[in-house]
Parts: structure tokens; C-alpha cells; sequence
């Protein structure tokens, strides 16, 4: 089995080849059921999704928008833990090369313990961390321990001066946030994003994947062409959530609007 960060260059490496982007599927894990989180993760494989973004629901998501607070708050009024979610890593580990990337909030990161985490992500098969609250000062004691699995940067349009050092030493790739403020659908973009994603790219070899607002067609197509990938979260959750015992309307979604 290859490894965590084979895993993901390997996903951008071949789209690369083949001229065309990688697209990241998030889900909040355990909404709208605790079982269907694994089914889901790897029928949207089937139908496009290149790497899948499991958030670990958290009670203050300072970076979600209302959809993904309320996909939380139902995750966990279901029981889910981070356990579980590493659980369900592992279900889709066992099944399928996916990579699989966590969302998770530093908080339960530093209450689960650095090491513990760390190791019980690798054990799940887990690929890399996204932490949207985890400052730059702060990530090198996570780092020390992580091993194989990547931690991957967020930079944003207020980067700025510190895009370089955000960037250095990172795996995986970047998650470069296309908008200011929480996540959400949008109907347009700051007209500064090309160039933002132009001074990230100064800075690493990296892929980019682009995320925070995408939902439609168009909004692909801008980004596949100044990004190596896009990720998808609040448009998929939304149709999640609305039809639970319909997979097919995601499922169609994401043919017809993201691949």
C-alpha cells in the first residue's frame, strides 16, 4: 500500500497528466447518519471525487459557514467522535486508495494528545491534517509528531508577507481559501485571487487546490485554470443533508456540476 503523501501526489500527478483537476469532496463526518459517511465517501469516488475531506464535527467551527455548523451539530447529536471519524478512515482505507484528508479544529487535536492523534491517524490510513485554527507559531510540536501523514497549509488572500513561511516544508499540497470569511456557496470571487494564487505558487512546488465557496460549473472552470485542484465542501452537504436516503443526488451533482 503506498503511503499517506505518495497517495495524494499521486492523485495530482495523474490528473496532471491526464489535463485535468483534482476535485476534494468534503463531508462533515456522521451527517446525516454515522453509517453513511464511508458509503457516501466512496460512492462520490466512483462518481469523480479525487481525495475526500472528512471534517471532524466540532461544537465552534470558526471557519464554517451556517450549512457546515449545522451538519456539526447533527454529527454530534448522532455520537460522533473523533474516534469514529478516524473509524470510518479506516472503513474507506480498507475498501479503496482514496485519500482521505481530515478537517479537524486544533482543540481536539491538543485534547486527544499530539502523539495519540498523530499515531491513530496513521494506524486509519489517514493521508493529512487541515486545521483551519492552528497558527503558524504553533504547528511545529504537531509536526514533530505526525510521521507520514501531511499536515497541509491553509493560506488566504491576507496572507500576505507570511505566504512563504506558511508554505515551507509543507506536504501534501495547499489549500489555498478563495474567499475572506467562513465557508459558503458564492455567487463570485475577489478579483485578486489569480494573482494571490500566482504568489503562492512563487513560494512552493506544491499542487493547489482552491477551496471556500465553489458549488457550480463555472466556478470549476475559473479555478482549474490557475489551480491544480478544487475542493467542495457546503454544495456538497447541502444535498447531503436534503436528500439522506437519495446518495444519487449528490452523486448526479457531482458529475454534472464539478467533473
Amino acid at each position: 500500500m503506498s503511503s499517506p503523501e505518495n497517495r495524494l501526489e499521486s492523485v495530482f500527478a495523474e490528473n496532471k497528466r491526464a489535463g485535468r483537476h483534482t476535485l476534494i469532496g468534503y463531508l462533515t463526518a456522521g451527517d446525516p447518519r454515522c453509517p453513511d459517511t464511508v458509503e457516501l465517501a466512496l460512492q462520490m469516488q466512483e462518481a469523480g471525487v479525487d481525495i475526500v475531506e472528512l471534517g471532524v464535527p466540532y461544537s465552534d467551527p470558526l471557519a464554517d459557514g451556517p450549512v457546515l455548523q449545522e451538519a456539526a451539530t447533527r454529527a454530534l447529536e448522532a455520537g460522533t467522535s473523533p474516534d469514529r471519524v478516524l473509524a470510518m478512515a479506516a472503513a474507506i482505507r480498507s475498501q479503496s486508495g482514496l485519500p482521505v484528508v481530515l478537517l479537524v479544529y486544533y482543540n481536539t487535536v491538543h485534547h486527544y494528545g499530539l502523539e495519540r492523534f498523530a499515531r491513530a491517524a496513521e494506524d486509519a490510513g489517514v493521508d493529512g491534517l487541515v486545521i483551519p485554527d492552528l497558527p503558524l507559531e504553533e504547528r511545529g510540536p504537531l509536526i514533530k509528531v505526525l510521521g507520514p501523514v501531511a499536515l497541509i497549509p491553509l493560506v488566504a488572500l491576507s496572507s500576505g508577507s507570511r505566504i512563504p513561511a506558511i508554505v515551507q516544508g509543507a506536504r501534501g499540497f495547499v489549500y489555498c481559501v478563495s474567499s475572506r470569511g467562513v465557508t459558503g456557496e458564492r455567487e463570485s470571487f475577489d478579483q485578486e485571487v489569480p494573482a494571490f494564487l500566482e504568489e503562492v505558487r512563487r513560494h512552493t512546488a506544491l499542487p493547489l487546490a482552491v477551496g471556500f465557496g465553489i458549488s457550480r460549473r463555472e466556478h470549476v472552470e475559473l479555478f482549474a485554470k490557475v489551480a491544480d485542484g478544487v475542493i467542495v465542501g457546503t454544495a456538497l452537504m447541502k444535498k447531503a443533508s436534503l436528500h439522506p436516503e437519495d446518495p444519487e443526488e449528490v452523486l448526479r451533482y457531482i458529475r454534472e456540476e464539478l467533473r
